[in-house]
């Protein structure tokens, strides 16, 4: 179980875990994300990313920090599309937020949850619960979400177990009951890691089998459907992570990917719409720890930051939008870097969380911060301000920190 101070970025908010516990979240706040119901927090007014006019849209939001209430002492948050999860030092699983699909491990309509959430109000379907609800009575090690509308938890009996709209459960359900020591979603399809060492990939319940033992003797879990087995075939990977596409890394720090290369997502300099189901090593990156689960992957190693994917609203980190940059280039999905770049930051970094939208990073000095989408406030101060530009919405392309708020 992971433990200290810890950040996560979502769609459209942030979150962040304290060292002693508590949990912070600030940005778009319509669903009950940020803890509260909209009704009672300000609002934030910037171009609709809906409206190819150039119209504007006014979102309940909060650019500054909020801790969110009645949540006992937590080990790890994950910031999703529209809630969030934590998981707590006892093993347990607290959501609140949306509950549209199911994302808060009950049905919509149940457990106070309320039907016209939202600033200004919406249809008695958009059911939201700012209040934290335990999710299931399993006992979690380990609590993953992505971008879209689903949420996992790696159990301490090693089962994966998914709920949400992408699990197609209105229930948490195991995908696998056991054997699984790490995992990662992005809110519409998983990966794990088995402990034979086999690395599986899925997009609902098909599975992708990345690796085989040497007898060739594994067999998949009942109920998911195995393709065939795809080089290469190494198993020893530590770390699995599920964006558009899926990196892992492997026990010696060498990055691997594989799938989607719209924008680069390999890291090996190229892009393409062919799809790569065979993982390919990112060239030159020895990497302690990875994180993607948008359209950019990142690598640290010794305090310092790389990443490589699409640049969309900045994410890339280096005050630009790929135009006139070294190393960008003009890929299927849009501009991007299909190489890792370094972010440059004004001090050691000692931990990333990526998004569709939005990067933070937490330096090893405490501070935080973020870069991408600034909509709703969630790069932590108020749309337009702070150097702010427009690009389809309020977007800041160079990192700043989050002003007063530290992570010692």
């Amino acid at each position: 179980m992971s433990a200290g101070p810890q950040v996560s970025a979502g769609a459209r908010h942030a979150c962040a875990v304290t060292r002693e516990g508590s949990v912070y979240c600030w940005g778009h706040g319509g669903s009950g994300e940020l803890g509260v119901m909209p009704a009672a927090l300000g609002t934030c007014t910037t171009t609709s990313p809906f409206d190819n006019d150039g119209g504007t849209e006014v979102a309940a939001c909060s650019p500054t920090p909020r801790r969110i209430a009645g949540l006992p002492r937590i080990a790890k948050v994950a910031a999703a599309e529209d809630f969030t999860c934590a998981l707590d030092y006892a093993g347990r699983i607290w959501c609140w937020g949306s509950n549209r699909a199911y994302q808060l491990g009950h049905g919509p309509g149940t457990e106070g949850d309320d039907p016209h959430c939202g600033v200004p109000a919406r249809p008695p379907t958009a059911y939201c619960n700012p209040t934290p609800h335990r999710v299931a009575d399993f006992t979690f090690v380990d609590v993953f979400t992505g971008g879209g509308r689903s949420a996992c938890g790696l159990t301490r009996a090693g089962g994966f177990v998914c709920w949400g709209s992408a699990s197609e459960t209105v229930v948490p359900a195991a995908i696998f009951s056991v054997g699984v020591v790490n995992g990662a979603s992005n809110g519409n399809a998983y990966c794990v890691i088995k402990s034979d060492g086999l690395t599986f990939c899925h997009n609902a319940f098909v599975a992708v089998r990345l690796a085989a033992p040497s007898d060739g003797g594994a067999t998949m879990d009942a109920g998911v459907d195995a393709a065939p087995v795809l080089p290469p075939p190494f198993l020893d990977a530590v770390d699995v992570q599920r964006g558009n596409g899926a990196c892992a890394r492997r026990a010696d720090g060498t990055v691997w990917c594989w799938e989607n290369n719209y924008g680069g997502q390999l890291g090996n300099g190229t892009c393409d719409t062919v799809d790569h189901p065979g993982a390919a090593m990112v060239p030159g990156l020895v990497a302690e720890a990875i994180d993607f689960r948008g359209a950019v992957a990142c690598a640290l190693h010794d305090g310092a930051l790389d990443c490589w994917g699409l640049y969309g609203r900045g994410l890339l980190g280096d005050g630009t939008f790929g135009v006139g940059v070294p190393g960008a280039v003009d890929c299927p999905s849009g501009r991007a870097q299909p190489s890792p770049k370094r972010v440059i930051l004004p001090a050691e970094v000692a931990s990333v969380s990526t998004s569709s939208d939005l990067m933070i990073a937490r330096l090893r000095d405490g501070r935080v911060m973020t870069w991408g989408s600034n909509r709703y406030g969630e790069l932590g101060h108020a749309p337009f301000t702070a150097g702010d530009v427009e690009h389809d919405g309020a977007v800041n392309p160079t990192p700043g920190f989050v002003a007063g708020f530290v992570l010692p």
